[in-house]
């Protein structure tokens, strides 16, 4: 298998074509709305699988309503290779309502059992290993080291907490390849005040520092030079909902074929952009052969 990624799912309930947040007690109505698979590394090998890049997701399932919901909409995606590590009864799934904006979002979740830290060190090495590309999970240090070791190129990502300081995390980027925060969270981690100085703190801490940057593409640092790989081509956005996380799609699709970050950021950059085009995460459908299309323009 090509890439794996071991995480919790989430059904998101959108919201779009608002122009404001309601005020305590009012009530305002949107132009649009879907209930959808929600981002994070689940997309990864959603969107890979579209691409011809084969790839399984580790996640958890109970019997309740939610879980039954994701099942049917994983089905629908004509996604099958799934394992559930779930082992009681409760809510797994995470449930958000998003307010999607035509520059930004705001989110409401719901968060039951913390499922990724429900699996032994034995379970999560034996799902992940043999994968060439992984999501590293930073709860399992000893295993992510282990698979390191043994060739597997990781990719990580810490989302949103905005609180901790990036030297709290120095352990697990030394081990990972790859370390893909967003510029708000870049900043927030290395107490700088722009993208570009943020990018250059992480190359002391990760062997390649890749910051999103929204419409402006994406930033690295590479010999001492921060570079930055700007979007190929321009698109009619109506929802950023999971953008980022279909640019790491477009990312991990480079790393599986060794190509170097640049061209893995500008694949990243097609594909997060393309995904901007329609709601949600997955709607905006791109094969291998289009996205290849757009590369080599």
């Amino acid at each position: 298998m090509s890439v794996a990624v071991f995480s919790r799912l989430n059904l998101d309930i959108i919201y779009s074509g608002i122009d404001r947040l309601p005020e305590k007690g009012e009530e305002v109505y949107s132009d649009s709305f879907d209930i959808q698979l929600g981002g994070g590394p689940p997309v990864l090998p959603i969107v890979l699988k579209r691409m011809n890049v084969k790839g399984k997701l580790g996640t958890f399932f109970s019997d309740d309503l939610v879980s039954t919901l994701a099942k049917g909409l994983l089905k629908k995606l004509d996604f099958c290779d799934y394992y559930n590590f779930y082992k009681k009864s409760g809510k797994p799934v995470i449930v958000t309502s998003v307010i999607s904006f035509t520059d930004d979002r705001s989110f409401v979740s719901f968060e039951d059992d913390k499922g990724e830290t429900l699996c032994t060190e034995q379970e999560v090495y034996d799902f992940f290993t043999g994968s060439k590309v992984c999501w590293a999970l930073g709860e399992y240090p000893e295993v992510m080291a282990k698979l390191k070791k043994e060739g597997t190129t990781l990719v990580y990502d810490i989302g949103w907490d905005g609180v901790k300081h990036v030297s709290n995390y120095k352990d697990i980027l030394s081990i990972v390849d790859v370390f893909t925060p967003n510029d708000k969270e870049a900043m927030a981690i290395t107490e700088t005040s722009n993208p570009k100085d943020a990018v250059k703190v992480l190359s002391e801490y990760v062997k390649y520092p890749v910051v999103k940057i929204g419409k402006d593409g994406c930033l690295t640092y590479k010999k001492g030079e921060v570079v930055q790989i700007g979007l190929p081509y321009k698109v009619n956005a109506i929802d950023t909902t999971g953008a980022g996380d279909n640019f790491l799609a477009g990312l991990t699709y480079g790393l599986d074929k060794d190509w170097c970050i640049e061209d893995c950021m500008k694949m990243g950059n097609i594909i997060g952009a393309n995904s901007t085009t329609e709601l949600g995460c997955y709607k905006a459908y791109l094969s291998e052969e289009e996205a290849l299309s757009y590369f080599n323009k």
